[in-house]
């Protein structure tokens, strides 16, 4: 009986070991599976020894400023979430991000950067801050004509940023009749609230009524964020309020994930917010939706966005925040770990106790149903994943290893090399890992990793196996491994594409072939009788 292996796929841990298809794995660590052939996984070239913090790094993100890879790594020892500003004109970088264990910030390539290295060094609170004190109108010189109508008049006042970010308006004052002409102070504007907030100035608007008998306020005046009282003459007033509801985002808001349209997505709890397009500091309620189960994380792909929960996903699709529609899958395989979650470009991944799950405009489906049970899930530790989409491949990574499935829905694991981040660089398209916990390193631009990449079961009923073996392969060596009714008879190393022999009068019900090392290129293997057998398959 001769057995040639053309080809090499992945594990399948779910079928018996000697139902695999010939090309199926019982064992495939480390391997890049480029087309048929077989190769090892390269390995990670270090790009930083040490980063600065102290404890181990668990997300990251790289500033554009720089083509050396080496600078400007932002990184936290929490689970982060970090976007850039929807704002393509945005020279200063302004990036946004929400975990940290802090509230939900911003920060700038100048803030970033101001100073050492342990980045970010500078960075303040996102959303402007809603006055809570009520301002005080005071009537302070009459006009000298009273005899004309006189007006009902309110005052609110806002907070403003240095980049002109306006909140929502205070509680209105209480009403005076006034007459034009009369002059009025505005007391009780109180200086910037407790935080890191960069606020510059206050704003303030009086109400006006217009020919219909509507009411709105317009706005008169600014002062420094320093002074308490602002004077208004009843000149003409200007522009109308029109941030009425711009709340600051939830103090625990996690997950923040950009959407088209400017569109900034966040959860807390059982519940979804969305910022108002292209003005990340404001999050008004009324675009809050609501899920039967807590939240994990989100992903967005197209004009929809994956809502991961513990119990089903929903798929919110919409173009505008305040049309936008949620709608739960039937899927009751909930996330196990917010940071397993990716967008694929048309649909979305995640880890579910059960295996990997594929959720997509179509509905969602258990992408390793057909090769692994829960049991076999479970042991690559879904709950402490940390994943990526890159080059066309899940890639998750747990802190001892990790499992990678192609594009063409083969899994593959990896030993010996675990991280606890994972970035792609949209400069480069580079993916960037930490490892040991504080080691930089890009991955796949090292030397090869020692793959193992075992075969099937072949069954040789009880009978004698063949005498000759070949390994094709682009370079050598390869250690080369015969099993036979699960127990290792062979091991050599293999220096060319010769036929060898093996021991002789070896016989057993099972056989396996096994090969590791720095493999390239691996094109075949198989044993036989006949040279000619072997080298032509």
């Amino acid at each position: 009986m001769n057995i040639h292996i053309p080809q090499f796929g992945g594990i399948a841990p779910k079928l018996n070991t000697s139902k695999l298809s010939d090309s199926g794995a019982q064992v495939a660590e480390n391997c890049r599976l480029d087309g048929l052939d077989l190769s090892a996984l390269p390995g990670p070239a270090t790009v930083i020894a040490s980063l600065p913090k102290v404890e181990t790094v668990r997300s990251l993100f790289r500033l554009r400023h720089a083509t050396d890879e080496s600078l400007y790594w932002l990184h936290w020892t929490k689970d982060v979430d970090v976007v850039p500003g929807p704002s393509a004109g945005d020279n200063n970088q302004r990036l946004y991000f929400t975990g940290a264990g802090r509230k939900p910030s911003w920060t700038s390539f100048p803030l970033a950067t101001l100073g050492g290295s342990d980045y970010p060094v500078v960075s303040y609170e996102l959303g402007i801050p809603v006055p809570t004190a009520t301002p005080v109108a005071t009537l302070t010189q009459a006009a000298a004509d009273q005899t004309v109508a006189r007006e009902r008049r309110v005052y609110v006042y806002t907070f403003v940023s240095g980049a002109g970010e306006e909140g929502a308006p205070s509680p209105p004052s209480a009403a005076l009749s006034v007459v034009t002409g009369d002059t009025l102070t505005i007391s009780n504007l109180p200086a910037a609230p407790a935080g890191a907030y960069d606020l510059t100035r206050k704003r303030i608007y009086r109400s006006v009524v217009d020919s219909t008998g509507a009411g709105e306020f317009h706005y008169v005046g600014e002062v420094p964020m320093a002074a308490d009282t602002f004077v208004d003459r009843l000149e003409q007033a200007n522009e109308a309020l029109a941030t009425k509801g711009f709340l600051p985002p939830p103090p625990d808001l996690q997950g923040l994930t950009a959407m088209p349209n400017g569109i900034l997505a966040g959860f807390s709890g059982h519940h979804l917010y969305f910022c108002e397009p292209y003005l990340p500091y404001a999050w008004p309620d009324k675009y809050r939706l609501t899920s039967d189960y807590p939240i994990v994380g989100l992903a967005a792909f197209g004009q929809s966005l994956l809502v991961a929960t513990t119990g089903h996903p929903y798929i919110v699709t919409g173009i505008d925040p305040a049309s936008m529609s949620m709608d739960g899958l039937p899927s009751l395989l909930g996330c196990v770990a917010k940071r397993s979650i990716v967008s694929t470009g048309d649909g979305a991944l995640y880890a579910s106790a059960s295996g990997l799950q594929g959720v997509g405009m179509a509905g969602s489906r258990l992408l390793s149903n057909e090769a692994m049970r829960t049991e076999h899930w479970q042991a690559l530790d879904p709950a402490n994943m940390t994943a990526v989409w890159h080059e066309g491949r899940y890639i998750a990574f747990t802190p001892n290893g990790g499992v990678i499935l192609d594009n063409a829905g083969r899994f593959t694991t990896l030993a010996g090399l675990g991280a606890s981040a994972a970035y792609i660089d949209p400069l480069n398209g580079a993916l960037y890992i930490v490892t040991g916990g504080r080691c930089l390193q890009r991955f796949e631009a090292g030397a090869p990793l020692s793959l193992r990449w075992r075969s099937k079961q072949f069954s040789i009923g009880a009978g004698f196996v063949p005498p000759l073996a070949r390994v094709n392969a682009r370079t050598y060596p390869i250690t080369f491994t015969l099993l036979i009714d699960e127990v290792v008879r062979h091991t050599r190393q293999v220096t060319s594409a010769e036929p060898f022999r093996l021991p002789a009068a070896l016989r057993g019900e099972v056989l396996a072939l096994e090969v590791s090392g720095a493999v390239s290129g691996l094109k075949s293997m198989g044993v036989g009788y006949a040279v000619k057998e072997l080298v032509h398959g």
